[in-house]
């Protein structure tokens, strides 16, 4: 866009320009600045240009801009290709096997040899390591959200919650389900509360529910009668009311027979005429209310309040008034408004160059102390051995098949195995209309099969010190193991304490010892 000048006039000549602008010499020779080859550059006075105009001009910087912005983005790929190159890519696994489904799942869980897939109007139940089906409850009116397994020892507890936020209790015993209790379900609708998550403890002696409704949030806690729960399925007494008509059980009360009903490794029946006892309420936990000024007139209230006992306190039993809150807080913002206000002058750094690595989703093997799955934004599922810590090696799932959602990838870990399940879509399946036609499948990975993690899964152990003393490690150990390693370290810091006053004490003997023997002098 620029015209040179040399097109103007028809002799050319070169010369040499100096850099920089031109001065008057000082008349002091040895003031002279010494010429300098680098001060000077060889210009063609004919490969000059002139100025472009408006809006030629904008352009033109506007042209410079983009191509300067896109080559940033070449060379910053360019990089990124070469590292990725560079990088020791880990050993990758396929799936062991792979389970078609004709419903798609929307959650699952792993209990002893059995997996429990939640989907539309109830849930199945499937044999682990072949994949079949064994049985199928579908007696809801709406889809299964999310669903909890837990092993009792010869039973397992089954925990799944509907898309309205009710919480059933299932107990699977041998070849037989029972339903216990609907732990929410009310028969006014406007009364209904959700539940937005469960917790069974190890050995299934209590379950919390986390429940919500009316503006109002809680938790309630519920003793579990296994003890009964086993006699009574092993002993069964049905529970007839003479007054009311007994229906009797019809065959197409249960699923249907299907070619895939068939080859099921056992005839599992839901025995509805079966009660069993009903589990026990013994808490309702709420959220502590906001910290405000006492309403106490003197701390001997605040000490008749508090009583002798030890535990967690609410915060509520102080001698703090308004006005001190208030102090406290004009105290701390004095002292920290200059942090609170201040504008960075530069942004702070963001990890933007590795947005597909980003992790959405951990899970702990338990079967195998200090392994950890980590699930990737881009797809990818890596085993990490934290105490060293590296990555082991990678999990794959067939060309054909792909996380649809990879920032929620639907998987589960096995309690009892080193093993876990993940489930893949199709992506001509996911773009179907036709959802009859949809296959979903699900892929086990069995960590003691493959060759870089067998001897790993044999001789992988940790010592108990490490498992209690690093906190990667605690969150592992279940609830009980971490109170009783929490306990112990404070028994210990107060027997240190202990020994520290009785070394005082007699230094303190000594030094009056001391002074007495000079007193006598």
């Amino acid at each position: 866009m620029s015209i040179p000048r040399g097109s103007q006039v028809q002799t050319r000549f070169s010369s040499f320009m100096r850099k920089g602008l031109l001065e008057v010499p000082s008349p002091t020779e040895k003031d002279w600045p010494k010429d300098d080859e680098d001060d000077y550059v060889f210009a063609d006075v004919g490969q000059e240009v002139d100025s472009l105009p408006q809006p030629y001009l904008m352009i033109n910087k506007m042209v410079n801009l983009l191509f300067d912005k896109c080559w940033e983005v070449i060379q910053e790929r360019d990089a990124l290709r070469d590292v990725e190159f560079n990088r020791t890519q880990p050993t990758t696994y396929p799936p062991l096997v792979e389970s078609k489904l004709n419903k798609m799942p929307n959650c699952m869980a792993i209990s002893q040899d059995y997996v429990f897939f939640g989907g539309a109007k109830g849930f199945s139940i499937y044999n682990l390591y072949n994949a079949k089906r064994i049985y199928i409850w579908e007696k809801l009116k709406v889809d299964v959200t999310s669903i909890w397994a837990t092993d009792l020892g010869n039973e397992i507890l089954i925990a799944p919650v509907d898309e309205t936020g009710i919480a059933r209790l299932f107990y699977f015993y041998k070849d037989g389900l029972f339903l216990i209790k609907a732990i929410n379900e009310v028969d006014d609708a406007s009364k209904q509360t959700t539940c937005i998550k469960m917790e069974i403890s190890q050995g299934g002696d209590f379950a919390a529910f986390l429940l919500q409704g009316a503006g109002d949030i809680w938790l309630d806690v519920y003793k579990l009668p296994k003890e009964s729960w086993l006699k009574e399925v092993e002993h069964p007494q049905p529970a007839l009311n003479p007054k009311k008509k007994v229906r009797q059980p019809q065959l197409n009360t249960l699923e249907p027979m299907t070619s895939e009903n068939l080859e099921m490794d056992m005839n599992v029946c839901f025995r509805g005429d079966i009660k069993l006892s009903l589990p026990v309420h013994i808490m309702k936990i709420k959220p502590p209310k906001p910290v405000t000024g006492t309403t106490f007139k003197s701390p001997l209230e605040v000490f008749a309040k508090v009583e002798d006992y030890y535990g967690l306190g609410s915060g509520q039993n102080h001698f703090i008034k308004d006005s001190q809150w208030e102090q406290l807080a004009a105290i701390f913002l004095a002292s920290h408004q200059k942090y609170l206000d201040k504008e960075w002058e530069e942004e702070p750094p963001r990890p933007v160059k590795h947005l597909d690595e980003a992790i959405c989703a951990v899970a702990p093997v338990l079967a195998l102390p200090g392994m950890l799955l980590i699930f990737g934004k881009n797809g990818s599922v890596q085993l990490m051995d934290v105490a060293k810590p590296q990555i082991i090696c990678a999990f794959v799932l067939p060309r054909t098949y792909h996380l649809a959602v990879p920032w929620k990838p639907l998987f589960a870990v096995s309690v009892q195995h080193p093993c876990f399940l993940l489930r893949g879509d199709h992506p001509d399946e996911i773009e179907s209309d036709d959802t009859k036609d949809i296959q979903n499948s699900v892929f086990y990975f069995n960590l003691e099969a493959y060759p870089l993690l067998e001897n790993i899964s044999r001789n992988h152990t940790i010592p108990e010190t490490d498992m209690t003393e690093n906190t990667a490690f605690a969150q592992v150990l279940p609830l009980e193991k971490r109170c009783e390693s929490f306990l112990q370290k404070r028994f210990q810091k107060l027997e240190k304490k202990v020994k520290e006053q009785e070394h005082w004490t007699r230094l303190r003997r000594y030094s009056l010892l001391l002074q007495r023997e000079n007193f006598r002098k």
